[in-house]
């Protein structure tokens, strides 16, 4: 039996770092913050659909999130949140770089 092949469409491509910060309830909260520029860069301006994929040592995760924007004296940020599935799949760690792939909806 031949293999399956999986094909996937992405608009964008970028390496960033995974933020995960642990409750004191047990949960994780887990995210990836794009800056200002970033974003503007990628088109993104809040509240956007997305398909996003995470890849991790040839390991890839895929799920569908909502683009928060987050505004504060420091300045705009943008935050999409990572699923306690993705995290437990992929075994993120606080500072980890991953490949992120992002296609809007």
């Amino acid at each position: 039996m031949e293999g399956l092949k999986l094909y996937l469409d992405f608009d964008e491509a970028f390496e960033q770092e995974v933020n995960l910060y642990p409750t004191n309830q047990g949960r994780i909260h887990a995210w990836i913050t794009i800056k200002k520029k970033k974003a503007k860069a990628l088109g993104l301006q809040g509240k956007e659909l997305l398909r996003v994929a995470i890849q991790k040592n040839g390991r890839l995760s895929i799920f569908e999130r909502r683009v928060q924007k987050l505004e504060m004296k420091t300045g705009i940020t943008f935050r999409i949140n990572i699923p306690k599935e993705t995290v437990q799949f992929l075994e993120l760690k606080h500072g980890d770089t991953v490949r992120v792939y992002i296609k809007r909806l």
